[in-house]
């Protein structure tokens, strides 16, 4: 039988005795690593109960995050401290071999070892490189003695970098199996939230509708789901007022916190990305600046809203940015990167589709719905002339003996005439509109004077005028400057204008015909004293078809989606005014100059 070895109380061996327990602790604290910083000051602790350091430096580090644990003893200064960092940062560069040369003094290496560490000046420094199994050196450990390092000192050293190097490297290979375990879980996670959007925006064709169930399900309706604290969904008009907007709050924001405490402070960073169609993530630098150079913007918002973080994305269709959408965190802990920039990329492609699919439903029902006020004017409108021309016609038929000439009544023939007439406008204005929704209107422009085309205009309306014993007046000054304009077409404009003015006026008013010259424009607008318009009707006056509620149906219901249309396809703008019981007015105005 062997006899066991007894434990040596002095010698050498009573040293090697001691190492390999200092060995054997510093291996159990190594294989419980979680955090560096600590163990490193644990494992030095042991050392150096055995071995006397003046310094020890640890860098370490992966994906190109580098940490340097910096210990001393008691009693060494701030450069020395310092100057031991920087050549441990040396050391390191050497190894990594993102430096051929290493200038630290006189240095010697030990070229028996594979990876063999550097002694400097006068051995009291020893820098050993952190491998496993000939990887790439991922560290470097750098001790510090009062005195040489003998060569037993060398082993029991290198034997400890050895353990903290197989110690540093599972701990990297956990974190990264941690991380990926993590981002899988959190892929998955939105694959979900997407999946569920995805539901959502395809159950109705009410864009609205879903897109408030959308921002409720990114809002924390369903925990696991919820992407943000806040959700915005933006589409302005022209001048940025809020045509369609769509905004839900997690309770996590408490109930003080309004809408228009968010839509004030959060204005400019929409404005933003609705100007330039680059999305914008906070707390990072907005696209374009340099780092240094903070979002003043994003700064000002985040002192007044309880936010940690948000993004804001543009909504693109046909390469025109429409819209935004906004999402933002006030919990804690929660700060938006790259992959949620990439996410709620992908939010608004469907948000955007479902946008489209909504939109082109309701082009669909508007052409149903165009198609049947079609087919009810071409039946009510034109049976009323047609009967007139057939009525007649039938009369003069009948009262005709075979061989001998038609006799007509010219009051009959004028008759007919007033119905053919009759006719003929309404397909014109049939044609018109057709080709309005189209953006296919013919305008030829040529220069043309103002105050003769006005006066015309009274010319050309005046019989109609009589007939209901309105006085027509026309105050325009002496002198406008010419526009380049569709003659024709503004003459159509007028005769639509003042036609409606005649029909709603009392007899015995004036309606007032004005032109004023602006700086780049000139104004024109026709003013009546019939009944007015309630001002929740004047948004739909210039629609198609559109017909004042309660009131006996006096036309097509084209004449001012024609005006609007012909306005605007010579660059101007039409709007109207209004006081029920007084009367309107209708105002257009044309550019002087206008680049075809």
């Amino acid at each position: 039988m062997p006899k066991a070895v007894s434990r040596p109380t002095t010698g050498p061996q009573h040293n090697v005795w001691i190492r390999l327990e200092h060995l054997y602790r510093i291996s159990k604290i190594l294989a419980e690593l979680s955090d560096v910083d600590q163990t490193v000051e644990a494992v030095l602790a042991v050392m150096t109960n055995i071995q006397p350091l003046r310094t020890a430096v640890l860098i370490h580090g992966t994906g190109g995050h580098i940490q340097t644990v910096l210990w001393s003893a008691e009693g060494v200064s701030e450069r020395k401290r310092a100057a031991a960092k920087k050549r441990a940062m040396a050391a390191y560069e050497y190894f990594a071999g993102l430096t051929h040369t290493l200038v630290v003094g006189a240095a010697v290496v030990d070229e028996a070892m594979q990876e063999p560490p550097l002694m400097m000046e006068k051995k009291n420094f020893i820098a050993i490189p952190l491998v496993v199994a000939r990887q790439a050196i991922f560290g470097t450990l750098q001790l510090e003695g009062p005195a040489a390092f003998n060569e037993s000192d060398l082993i029991f050293l290198n034997a400890i970098a050895n353990q903290l190097a197989v110690a540093l490297d599972r701990h990297y290979a956990s974190r990264r199996e941690m991380s990926a375990r993590a981002q899988a879980e959190e892929a998955e996670r939105r694959m979900r939230f997407l999946a569920e959007v995805g539901k959502i925006l395809a159950s109705s064709l009410d864009h609205q509708a879903t897109w408030e169930s959308m921002a409720l399900l990114a809002t924390c309706s369903t925990p696991d789901l919820c992407i943000a604290d806040l959700c915005i969904i933006d589409l302005p008009e022209r001048d940025h007022s809020a045509a369609q907007r769509t905004i839900v709050f997690s309770p996590n924001l408490g109930k003080e916190l309004t809408e228009a405490d968010v839509i004030d402070r959060l204005a400019d960073v929409m404005s933003t990305v609705l100007e330039t169609g680059r999305s914008i993530i906070y707390p990072q630098s907005l696209p374009g600046r340099g780092e240094s150079q903070r979002s003043d913007e994003a700064a000002a918002t985040n002192d007044v809203l309880p936010l940690k973080s948000y993004m804001c994305v543009p909504l693109e269709f046909d390469g025109t940015t429409i819209g935004t959408l906004t999402v933002g965190w006030a919990s804690p802990g929660h700060i938006y990167t790259a992959p949620d920039l990439a996410l709620l990329h992908d939010l608004v492609l469907r948000v955007v589709l479902a946008f489209v699919r909504a939109r082109l439903y309701r082009s669909a029902v508007a052409a149903i719905r165009s198609r049947d006020d079609l087919l009810s004017i071409v039946a009510h409108d034109l049976r009323a002339p047609l009967a007139v021309i057939l009525g007649f016609t039938n009369i003069f038929l009948s009262s005709a003996r075979p061989g001998e000439p038609v006799g007509c009544n010219p009051q009959h023939i004028e008759a007919i005439q007033r119905s053919a007439t009759q006719m003929t406008r309404l397909i014109e204005d049939l044609l018109s509109t057709a080709s309005i929704e189209a953006n296919q209107i013919l305008i030829e422009r040529k220069l043309t004077a103002v105050r003769p085309l006005i006066d015309e205009a009274v010319e050309l309306m005046l019989p109609l005028a009589t007939r209901r014993d309105v006085q027509l007046k026309a105050e325009v000054p002496d002198y406008i400057s010419p526009i380049a304009m569709d003659r024709d077409r503004i003459m159509q404009v007028f005769a639509n204008l003042i036609g409606n003015a005649i029909k709603f006026s009392p007899a015995g008013t004036t309606i007032t015909i004005l032109a004023a010259q602006l700086e780049h424009e000139v104004q024109f607008s026709i003013q009546d004293s019939g009944p007015g318009i309630p001002e929740d009707l004047l948004p739909r006056i210039f629609d198609r078809f559109w017909q004042k509620p309660g009131v006996a149906r006096k036309g097509s219901g084209l004449g001012l989606f024609i005006v609007k249309g012909i306005v605007e396809a010579h660059g101007g703008t039409v709007w109207a005014q209004s006081t029920v019981g007084t009367g309107s007015t209708f105002f257009f105005k044309l550019p002087m100059n206008h680049a075809k």
